[in-house]
């Protein structure tokens, strides 16, 4: 990818708190993969007499990058400068991306950035295969897979997904201590409608619940027109 003075731009990775550590690529993948995973809740609720898809969450997006580290000669050559051995050059990557970091208790968040595209999360899976070695048996190329999870605060992943809206059909999976009242409660922001959840579940003592039981909790409109008829 160039910029628009037509300099090579490089792909880079550096810690997103901004403390100035980074690592550039030796050279910029050929492509990278985007990945998504929406989930769904396929379990039959009590009271249906069949499975539906159920929308559960959609959980934060993924990439996957393909990196070669080498000192072939080759990269000198291409580079016009010395890279380093490929110890040297996936200690850098991992000192960006697995380092870890004594105030957070957990591997550092990291920016990507290439162009206009920008990117931040957390490595998530590092594979690197040694490809070419010296006779002495010191690589000097590999390749790396690397896998990033987007890094989203649950706060902010909950209201993106509205999973209290009253509009959605939600299964729920009693835990103990759970009444109906108060699953009704979280779903809808009312409990009085803990009937016609019951009705709808077949459900005949609604004060004493199983923990497992996966409850069906239809729309709020539909419960409201129920209540109407």
């Amino acid at each position: 990818m160039s910029s628009e003075k037509g300099e090579l731009e490089k792909l880079r990775l550096e810690d997103a708190d901004d403390s100035g550590v980074f690592y550039d690529v030796l050279f910029n993948p050929e492509n990278y993969t985007e990945s998504v995973e929406i989930k769904y809740d396929l379990e039959q609720a009590s009271g249906t007499s069949g499975t539906s898809l159920t929308f559960e969450k959609i959980t934060p997006g993924e990439y996957t990058l393909n990196l070669v580290f080498d000192s072939t000669g080759m990269a000198k050559a291409i580079l016009g400068s010395d890279p380093g051995s490929v110890a040297d050059q996936i200690a850098k990557f991992k000192k960006v991306t697995l380092d870890y970091k004594g105030d957070t208790h957990m591997p550092p968040e990291v920016k990507l950035s290439w162009g206009t595209w920008i990117f931040t999360g957390r490595l998530i899976k590092l594979e690197v295969k040694y490809e070419i070695f010296r006779p002495g048996g010191t690589p000097i190329r590999a390749k790396g897979t690397a896998v990033f999870k987007a890094n989203i605060e649950d706060e902010l992943r909950a209201a993106q997904e509205n999973k209290s809206s009253p509009d959605l059909t939600h299964i729920r999976t009693v835990q103990a201590g759970d009444t109906l009242p108060l699953m009704c409660h979280r779903i809808y922001g009312d409990s009085g409608y803990y009937m016609k959840v019951a009705e709808a579940n077949q459900i005949n003592d609604f004060r004493n619940l199983t923990p497992g039981q996966k409850i069906y909790f239809p729309p709020l409109a539909k419960t409201t027109e129920a209540s109407n008829a």
